[in-house]
């Protein structure tokens, strides 16, 4: 999948890779997609949280031997 932007989150743990993310995302213009790679399993919830009360938009997420990718597109 395409992405404007990449944030490598695999050394953090929560909540460090949602506000990293939120403060790239604060930095990117609206329809810009941000990668984000972490092995944080809670991220998913809070990634999942966030879009859904923030107004972005969690395009996908996968899990591959416990990395988790998500793409959000700014909105």
């Amino acid at each position: 999948m395409h992405c404007d932007q990449e944030l490598d989150a695999l050394a953090l743990v929560c909540p460090l890779p949602l506000l990293y993310a939120k403060r790239k995302l604060k930095t990117m213009a609206v329809g810009e997609v941000l990668k984000v790679i972490t092995r944080d399993p809670s991220s998913v919830i809070d990634f999942r949280t966030y879009t859904s009360v923030s107004g972005h938009v969690l395009l996908s997420y996968e899990e591959k031997d416990s990395v988790f990718v998500f793409y959000v597109q700014k909105s």
